[in-house]
C-alpha cells in the first residue's frame, strides 16, 4: 500500500476511533474534539487542555455552526496543521538533508530504476542521434509507454480506493456495531443489576468473542484480497512487459534487444528484489497488525471502561451543566429584561429631562424676546417642536413595542421549547414504562421474543437520544439566534440612540440660528424704515416716487432673500426628513427581514414539530401494533385456558355419564325389584300422599304464620327502631319452631314406617327398607340437584358478580391508566424535584427557608390528607359494610347447605352404618357416593378458595388503589399548595374574581339543575355506561385538542397579561412564576382546574350536606323498608323454595333416576376410601353434635333410634348371613339377566314414571285449585314480592351507588372539563375581542397617523400659502401705511393670519 492510502487510511480510522455515531453519522462533538486534540495533538499544540483553544478550534472547524465537527471539517484541520507544520520544516536549515536522509530508505529502489532508466535512455538516445525518425518513434513509444503506465497507475488506485472503501465501510460498520452494542450492554447491565448477572456477563463475553473471530475472519479475507489483487496486478504487468517486450523485440534491433534483454533482467532482478522485500514488509505488517490488533483490544478494553466512566461522568456533567446553563439562561434573560427596563426608564427619564431642559430654554427664550413677532416666532417653534416631538416620539413608541414584542415573542418559544421537553419526556418515559411492561409480560417467554425486544428498546433508546441530540442542536442554535438578535436589536437601538441625539443637537442649533436670525433682520428693517422715513420727510415729490420705487426693490430683494432663505431651509427640513424616513423604511425593512427569518425559522420548526409528530404517530402505531400482538398473545392465552376449562368440564361430564350410567344400570336392577313389588309401590304413594297432606298442612300453617308475621311486621313498621332485635329472634324462634316441628312430624313418620316394617314380615321387612332407602336416595338426589341447581344460582350470580368486577376492573384498569399518566407526570415532578434539591443543596439560605415552607405545607397535607383519608375510610367502611353483608348473606347460604348435607350425611351414614353388614352392594354404593360428594366438596373448596382468592385479590387491588389515591391525593395537595400562593395573587385581580363568581353563580345553578335531574340519571345510567367508553375515547382525542387550545390560551394569556400589567406587581409575579414554571408549568392550568373543582366540590359537598340532611329521613325510611324487605325476601325464599321443590320433584324425578344410575358409578370409586371418611366424618359429627345444642333432643331421639336400630341389626344380621349367600347368588345371576332385560327393564320404568306423572300432575292441579282459592293471599304475596323487588332494586341501588358516585365523580370531572373547556372558549372570545379592540385600535392608530400625515402636509402647503398671503399683505399694508410713528402702533394682532393659524392649531390640540 502507498504511503498517501495509509495515511488517509489513518486519518479516517482515527477520526472513527475519536466521533460519537449518530443517526447523522460520525461526527466530533466538543468532548470528542478536546480528547482527540489532547492525545493526538498534544505536542503541536502550546495548550491543548485549554477550554478555550477547543472552543477557538470548534469555532474555526465548524463551518456549518450546527456545534459539530463533521470528516470533511476535520480534514481541513489536517490539512492545516500538516500546512503549518510543512512551512515550519521549509523554514528550518537542515530541510534539504532531512528529506534526503528520509527518502533514502524508502526510496533505494525508485532512485536505481531511474537510474537503470537513465542509462538506458543515454544508450538509445547515442544510438539514434542521428536518425530524427527514430527519436521521433522514440517519443512516440515514451508517450504510449507511459500513458500505459498512467492508465495501469489509475486502474490500480481506483482498486485500491475501491477496496479502501470498502474496508472503511466494514471497520465503521464494526464501530458502529460495537458502539451500539456497548450502549445496549451497558442499558442492559443497568437493568439486570440483581438478575442473571453472571449469565449476562458471560453471554456478552461470548458475544464479544465471537465479534473478535468476525474482525479476526475479515481482517484475514481483507488481506487475503490484498495478497489477490496485488498477485493480479503483478500478473497484469508481467503481461503487460512481456508484450512490451515483444513489440520492441520485433521494431527494434539485435543491439537493442541486447540491451533490452539486460535490461529486463535487471528489472527482473529488481523484481525480485522487490517481492522479497514486499514479502518481508507484508510480514512485518501482518506482525504489526497482529500487535496493533492486541493493542486495539487491549485499548478498546481501557476505552470501553474509561468511555463507560468517562459517560457516567459526562451525564452528571451534562445533567449538571444542563441545569446550570438553563439557570444561567433565565438569569441573563432576567438581567437582560431588567437592563432592558431600566434602559427604557433611564431613555424615559432623559427625554423627560431633555424636554424640561427644551422647555426652560425656551421660556427663557420667550422671556428674553420682547416684541411680538419673538412670541410669535416662539410660538411656531413651540408648535413645530411638538409635532416634531410627536413625530419622533413615534418611532421611540414604536421601538418599545417592537422590544416588548421580541421579548414576549422570545418568552412564547422558551414556553412552547419547554412544553415541548415536557411533551417529549413525558412520551419517553411513557414508551420505557410500555416497554418495561411488556418486557415484564413476556419474561416468560422464549429468548427469541426477549432480543426481539432488546432490539427494539435498543432502537427506541437510540432514537430517543438522537432526538435528545437534535433538540439540544436546536436549542444552542436558537440561543445563539436569540442572542444574535439581542445584539443586533442593541446596536441599533444604540445607534437610533445616537441618531435621536444628533437630530435634537441639530434642532437645537437651528432653534438657536432662528431665534438670533429674526432679531437681525427685524433690526436691519427698523433701521431701513428709519431711514425711508427721513428721506419722505425731506425729499420732494419727485424723489419720493423715486425712493418708493427703491423701496419696493428693496421689499422685492428682500422678499427674495427671505424667500431663498425660507426655501433653503424647507430643503434643509425635507433632507431631514427624507434622511429621517429613509432610516425609519430601512429599519423597518430590517425588522421585516427579521421577522421573515423568524417566521422561516418557525415554519421550519413547525415542519420539524410535525415531523417528529409523523414520527411519533408511528411510534404510536407501532406501540399499538405491538400492543395489539400482546392482546392476541393474551387472547391465545384465554382460549388456552378456555380449552383447558372446557376440557375440565368435558371430562366432569364424561365422569358424570359414566355416574348416570352405573345409576341407570342400578336403577334397572331396582326397577327388576319394583315389577315384582307393584303393592309396595301402592303403599309407597299413600304415603306419598300422606306426606303431600301434610305438607299442605305446613303450608297452611306457613301462610298463617306468615299472615302473623305480616301484622307483626305492620306493628314493626310502627315501632322499628325499638323492636328491630325483638323481631329478629320472634323470627328465629318460630323458625327454630317450625324447623322442629318439622323434625318432630319426619321423625314421627320414621317411626310410623318402622312400626309398619316391625309388623311385616322379614322379606316385606327388607324390601321396605331397600325401598325407603330408594326413597331416601331419590331424596338426597333432588335435594343434590336442588343443590346443584343452587350451586348453580350462585355460580350465575358469581358470574355476574365477576362480569361487574370485571366492567369495574376495566373501569379500574382506566384510572390506573390515567392515575399511570398521573404517575408518570409525577415521576417527572418528583425527578425534576431531586434535580432541585441538589441544586438547593450548593444555596444553604434557600434550602432553610423551603423546608421551612415544606414543613408548613407537610402539615397543610397531613391535615388534608387526613381529611382524606377520614372520607375514604367512610367510603370503605360503607364499602366494606355492603361487602360484609353480601359475604354474609353467602356464608349463610352456604352455611344452611352445609347443615342441610350435613344432616343429609349423617342420615345417610346412619342408615348405612346399620346395613354394613346386610348389603355389600349398598356399602359399595355409598362408599362411591361419598367419593362423588368428596369430589363435589372439593370441588366446592376449590370454588371457595377461588372466591377467596378474588375476594383476597380484589381487596389487596382496592387497596393498593386506595394508597395509590391516598399518594397521589398527597402529591395533589403539595402540588395545590405550591400553586396557592402563585393563585393569591392571581386571584386579587378584579376581573378574573367576577368571571369566577359569575361562572360560580352559573355553575351553582347548573348543579342545582344536576340535582333535580339526579333521577332522570339513574334511568339514564345504563345507556350512559354504554356509552362511557367511547365517551373516554373522545375525551381523550379532546384532551389532546384541549392541551394545544390550552397551550394557546396560556400563551395568549401570558401575552395580555405582558401587555395590560406593567406595575411591580406584576414583575414580582412573574419572578415567582419563573421559580415554579420550571417545575410546574405544565401542571398549572390543571392546579387551576383543581382548584377551581376543589371549589366547586366545597360547594358541592355545602350542597350535599344540605342535600344530606334532607335525605337521611329518606334514607332512614328505605333503612325500614329494606329490612322489612329482607326479612319477607327471606320468607319468600322460602316460600319460593318450597315451591320450586314440589315443582322441581315433579319435574326432575326421571332425570334424577337417571343421575342415581350414574352415581352408582360414583360409588364405586368411593368404596376404597369409605373407611377413613367415615371415621372423619364421625369425628365431625361428634364436633357438630358438641356444637349444636339446638339438636340435643334430636341427637337424644337418633340415639334411642340407634339402640333399636341396632337391636334390629343384631337380629337381621342373624339372619342376614344366611341370606347372604343367597343374596350374591342372586346377584350373580341379575347381573347375568340385567344385561339381556336392561331395554325391556327401561322401557317398562318409563311407562311407570309416565304413570306416576300423570297422578302427580292431577294432584299438582288440585294443588293450583286450592291455590287459586286463596287469592288473597296471592295477593297479599305478590305485595310482598313487589315490595321484595322494590327492596332488590334498593339492594341494586346501593349495589349501585358505589358505582353512581364513581361515575357521578367521572361526571363532574368532565363537566368540569366541560366547563374548564367553556371558560377557555370565553376567555379566547374575550381574547379574540381584545385581539380585535387591539387591531381596531392599531386601525385607528394607523388612520391617526395617516390623518397627522395629512394634515401635516395640509399645514405645510396652507403656511406657504399664508406666508405667501402675508407677504401679499404686508406689501399692501406698506403701501397703504402712512408716514409717522403710528405705523409701529398699528400691528395686526387680531386679525393677522399667523394669530390665525394659531387659533386653529389650538383648536384642533384642544381637549
Amino acid at each position: 500500500m502507498s504511503p498517501l492510502l495509509k495515511s488517509i487510511i489513518d486519518i479516517i480510522e482515527i477520526f472513527n476511533q475519536y466521533a460519537s455515531h449518530d443517526c447523522d453519522g460520525a461526527v466530533l462533538k466538543k468532548k470528542d474534539l478536546k480528547i482527540l486534540l489532547d492525545r493526538e495533538f498534544g505536542a503541536v499544540l502550546q495548550r491543548p487542555h485549554d477550554p478555550e483553544t477547543v472552543d477557538v478550534m470548534l469555532e474555526l472547524l465548524d463551518r456549518d455552526s450546527d456545534g459539530l465537527v463533521g470528516f470533511d471539517e476535520f480534514c481541513l484541520l489536517i490539512f492545516k496543521l500538516a500546512q503549518a507544520a510543512y512551512y515550519a520544516l521549509g523554514q528550518a536549515s537542515g530541510l534539504d538533508e532531512e528529506k534526503r536522509s528520509h527518502g533514502e530508505g524508502k526510496g533505494r529502489l525508485l532512485q536505481n530504476r531511474r537510474q537503470e532508466d537513465q542509462r538506458r535512455f543515454e544508450l538509445r538516445d547515442r544510438q539514434f542521434e542521428d536518425e530524427p525518425e527514430r527519436r521521433r518513434w522514440q517519443k512516440q513509444e515514451q508517450e504510449r509507454e507511459l500513458a500505459e503506465e498512467e492508465e495501469q497507475r489509475k486502474k490500480r488506485e481506483r482498486f485500491e480506493q475501491h477496496y479502501s472503501r470498502q474496508y472503511r465501510d466494514k471497520e465503521q460498520r464494526l464501530q458502529r456495531q460495537e458502539l451500539e452494542e456497548r450502549r445496549a450492554e451497558e442499558e442492559q447491565l443497568r437493568r439486570r443489576k440483581g438478575r442473571d448477572a453472571e449469565e449476562f456477563i458471560e453471554e456478552e463475553q461470548l458475544r464479544r468473542r465471537e465479534q473478535q473471530e468476525l474482525k479476526r475472519e475479515l481482517r484475514e479475507e481483507e488481506q487475503q484480497r490484498r495478497e489477490r489483487r496485488e498477485q493480479h496486478e503483478r500478473a497484469l504487468q508481467e503481461e503487460e512487459e512481456q508484450l512490451l517486450r515483444q513489440r520492441r523485440w520485433r521494431e527494434e534491433p539485435r543491439e537493442q534487444q541486447q540491451l533490452r534483454r539486460e535490461l529486463e533482467e535487471i528489472r527482473e532482478r529488481e523484481q525480485r528484489l522487490e517481492q522479497e522485500e514486499r514479502r518481508e514488509q507484508q510480514l512485518r505488517r501482518e506482525q504489526r497488525l497482529e500487535q496493533e490488533e492486541r493493542r486495539e483490544q487491549q485499548l478498546r478494553r481501557e476505552l470501553e471502561e474509561i468511555r463507560e466512566r468517562e459517560q457516567r461522568l459526562e451525564q452528571e456533567e451534562r445533567r449538571e451543566q444542563r441545569l446550570e446553563q438553563e439557570e444561567r439562561r433565565e438569569q441573563q434573560l432576567k438581567r437582560e429584561l431588567e437592563e432592558i427596563r431600566e434602559r427604557e426608564q433611564r431613555l424615559e427619564q432623559e427625554e423627560r429631562r431633555e424636554q424640561l431642559l427644551a422647555e426652560e430654554v425656551r421660556e427663557q427664550a420667550r422671556e428674553r424676546g420682547e416684541s411680538l413677532t419673538r412670541r410669535w416666532q416662539r410660538q411656531l417653534e413651540s408648535e413645530a417642536g411638538a409635532r416634531q416631538s410627536k413625530v419622533y416620539s413615534r418611532p421611540r413608541r414604536q421601538e418599545e413595542q417592537s422590544l416588548r414584542q421580541d421579548q414576549e415573542r422570545r418568552q412564547r418559544q422558551e414556553r412552547e421549547r419547554e412544553l415541548e421537553e415536557q411533551a417529549r419526556r413525558q412520551q419517553q418515559w411513557q414508551a420505557e414504562e410500555e416497554s418495561e411492561r411488556r418486557r415484564q409480560r413476556l419474561s416468560a417467554r422464549p429468548s427469541l421474543r426477549e432480543r426481539q425486544l432488546r432490539a427494539e428498546e435498543r432502537q427506541e433508546q437510540e432514537q430517543r437520544f438522537r432526538e435528545e441530540e437534535e433538540q439540544r442542536r436546536e436549542r444552542r442554535q436558537e440561543l445563539q439566534f436569540l442572542e444574535e438578535e439581542e445584539q443586533l436589536q442593541r446596536r441599533e437601538r444604540a445607534q437610533q440612540l445616537q441618531e435621536e441625539d444628533s437630530f435634537q443637537e441639530d434642532r437645537e442649533r437651528r432653534r438657536r440660528q432662528q431665534e438670533q436670525r429674526p432679531g437681525q433682520t427685524w433690526r436691519w428693517q427698523l433701521q431701513e424704515e428709519a431711514q425711508r422715513r427721513r428721506h419722505t420727510l425731506y425729499a420732494k415729490p419727485g424723489q419720493q416716487e423715486q425712493l418708493r420705487e427703491e423701496e419696493e426693490l428693496q421689499r422685492e430683494k428682500r422678499r427674495q432673500e427671505r424667500e431663498r432663505e425660507y426655501r433653503e431651509e424647507e430643503k434643509l427640513q425635507r433632507e431631514e426628513d427624507e434622511k429621517r424616513r429613509r432610516q425609519e423604511r430601512e429599519r423597518q425593512y430590517r425588522e421585516l427581514e427579521e421577522l421573515r427569518q423568524e417566521e422561516q425559522l418557525r415554519d421550519r420548526k413547525l415542519r420539524e414539530e410535525e415531523q417528529l409528530l409523523q414520527e411519533r404517530e408511528e411510534e404510536r402505531l407501532r406501540r399499538q401494533e405491538r400492543e395489539r400482538k400482546l392482546r392476541e398473545e393474551e387472547q391465545l392465552l384465554r382460549q388456552e385456558e378456555q380449552e383447558l376449562r372446557q376440557e375440565r368440564e368435558r371430562k366432569l361430564r364424561e365422569e358424570e355419564q359414566l355416574l348416570r350410567r352405573e345409576e341407570q344400570e342400578l336403577r334397572q336392577e331396582r326397577e327388576r325389584k319394583l315389577r315384582e313389588e307393584e303393592q309396595l309401590l301402592q303403599e309407597r304413594e299413600e304415603e306419598r300422599l300422606r306426606r303431600q297432606e301434610r305438607a299442605r298442612k305446613l303450608r297452611e300453617e306457613e301462610q298463617l304464620l306468615r299472615q302473623e308475621e305480616q301484622e307483626l311486621r305492620q306493628e314493626r313498621e310502627r315501632k322499628l327502631r325499638e323492636e328491630e332485635q325483638l323481631l329478629r329472634r320472634e323470627e328465629q324462634l318460630l323458625r327454630q319452631e317450625r324447623d322442629r316441628k318439622l323434625r318432630e312430624e319426619e321423625q314421627l313418620l320414621q317411626e310410623s314406617e318402622e312400626e309398619r316394617l316391625r309388623r311385616q314380615e322379614r322379606e316385606q321387612q327388607l324390601r321396605r327398607e331397600r325401598d325407603r332407602k330408594f326413597r331416601e336416595e331419590e331424596q338426597l338426589l333432588q335435594e343434590r340437584e336442588e343443590e346443584r341447581l343452587r350451586r348453580q344460582e350462585r355460580e350465575r350470580k358469581l358470574r355476574e358478580e365477576e362480569q361487574l368486577l370485571q366492567e369495574r376492573e376495566e373501569e379500574r384498569l382506566r384510572r390506573q391508566e390515567r392515575e399511570r399518566k398521573l404517575r408518570e407526570e409525577e415521576q417527572l415532578l418528583q425527578e425534576r424535584e431531586e434535580e432541585r434539591l441538589r441544586r438547593q443543596e450548593r444555596e444553604r439560605k434557600l434550602r432553610e427557608e423551603e423546608q421551612l415552607l415544606r414543613q408548613e405545607e407537610q402539615e397543610l397535607r397531613q391535615e388534608r390528607a387526613r381529611k382524606l383519608r377520614e372520607e375514604e375510610q367512610l367510603l370503605r367502611q360503607e364499602e366494606q359494610e355492603l361487602r360484609q353483608e353480601r359475604d354474609r348473606k353467602l356464608r349463610e347460604e352456604e352455611q344452611l347447605l352445609r347443615q342441610e348435607e350435613q344432616e343429609l350425611r349423617q342420615e345417610r351414614d346412619r342408615k348405612l352404618r346399620e346395613e354394613e353388614q346386610l348389603l355389600q352392594e349398598s356399602e359399595e354404593e355409598r362408599l362411591r357416593r361419598q367419593e362423588r360428594e368428596r369430589k363435589l366438596r372439593e370441588e366446592e373448596q376449590l370454588l371457595r378458595r377461588e372466591e377467596q382468592e378474588l375476594r383476597r385479590e380484589r381487596a389487596r387491588k382496592l387497596r393498593e388503589e386506595e394508597q395509590l389515591l391516598q399518594e397521589r391525593e398527597e402529591e395533589r395537595l403539595r402540588r395545590q399548595e405550591r400553586a396557592r400562593k402563585l393563585r393569591e395573587e392571581e386571584q386579587l385581580l378584579r376581573r378574573e374574581e367576577q368571571e369566577l363568581r359569575q361562572e360560580r353563580d352559573r355553575k351553582f345553578r347548573e348543579e342545582e339543575q344536576l340535582l333535580q335531574e339526579r333521577e332522570e340519571e339513574r334511568l339514564r345510567r345504563q345507556e350512559r355506561d354504554r356509552k362511557f367508553r367511547e365517551e373516554e375515547r373522545q375525551l381523550r382525542r379532546q384532551e389532546l385538542e384541549e392541551q394545544f387550545r390550552q397551550e394557546r390560551d396560556r400563551k395568549f394569556r401570558l401575552e395580555e397579561q405582558i401587555r395590560q400589567e406593567k406595575e411591580e406587581k406584576q414583575l414580582r409575579r412573574q419572578e415567582r412564576d419563573r421559580k415554579f414554571r420550571e417545575e410546574e408549568q405544565q401542571r398549572r392550568r390543571q392546579e387551576r382546574e383543581q382548584q377551581l373543582r376543589r371549589e366547586r366540590d366545597r360547594k358541592f359537598r355545602e350542597e350535599e350536606q344540605l342535600l344530606q340532611e334532607r335525605e337521611e329521613e329518606r334514607l332512614r325510611r328505605q333503612e325500614r323498608a329494606r329490612k322489612l324487605r329482607e326479612e319477607e325476601q327471606l320468607l319468600r325464599r322460602e316460600e319460593q323454595l318450597l315451591r320450586q321443590e314440589r315443582d322441581r320433584k315433579f319435574r326432575e324425578e326421571e332425570q334424577l333416576l337417571q343421575e342415581s344410575e350414574e352415581e352408582r358409578l360414583r360409588r364405586q370409586e368411593r368404596e376404597r376410601k369409605l373407611r377413613e371418611e367415615e371415621q372423619l366424618l364421625q369425628e365431625r359429627e361428634e364436633e357438630r353434635l358438641r356444637r349444636q345444642e339446638r339438636a340435643r333432643k334430636l341427637r337424644e331421639e337418633e340415639q334411642l333410634l340407634r339402640q333399636e336400630e341396632q337391636e334390629l341389626r343384631q337380629e337381621r344380621a342373624r339372619k342376614l348371613r344366611e341370606e347372604e349367600q343367597l343374596l350374591r347368588q342372586e346377584e350373580q345371576e341379575l347381573r347375568q339377566e340385567r344385561d339381556r332385560k336392561f331395554r325391556e327393564e327401561e322401557q317398562l320404568l318409563r311407562r311407570e314414571e309416565q304413570e306416576l306423572r300423570r297422578e302427580r300432575d292431577r294432584k299438582f292441579r288440585e294443588e293450583e285449585q286450592l291455590l287459586q282459592e286463596r287469592e288473597e293471599e296471592r295477593l297479599r304475596r305478590q305485595e310482598r314480592a313487589r315490595k321484595l323487588r322494590e327492596e332488590e332494586e334498593q339492594l341494586l341501588f346501593e349495589e349501585q351507588e358505589e358505582q353512581r358516585l364513581r361515575q357521578e365523580r367521572d361526571r363532574r370531572y368532565r363537566a368540569e372539563e366541560q366547563f374548564a373547556r367553556e371558560e377557555k372558549s370565553r376567555r379566547l372570545e374575550r381574547e379574540l375581542r381584545q385581539e380585535e379592540e387591539q387591531r381596531r385600535r392599531r386601525e385607528r392608530e394607523r388612520k391617526f397617523r395617516e390623518e397627522q400625515l395629512r394634515r401635516q402636509q395640509e399645514e405645510e402647503q396652507r403656511r406657504r400659502q399664508l406666508r405667501e398671503r402675508q407677504f401679499r399683505e404686508d406689501q399692501s399694508r406698506r403701501q397703504v401705511l402712512e408716514p409717522g410713528t403710528r405705523q409701529f402702533a398699528r400691528v395686526p394682532v387680531r386679525s393677522s393670519p399667523l394669530y390665525e393659524y394659531i387659533q386653529e392649531q389650538r383648536s384642533q390640540y384642544r381637549p
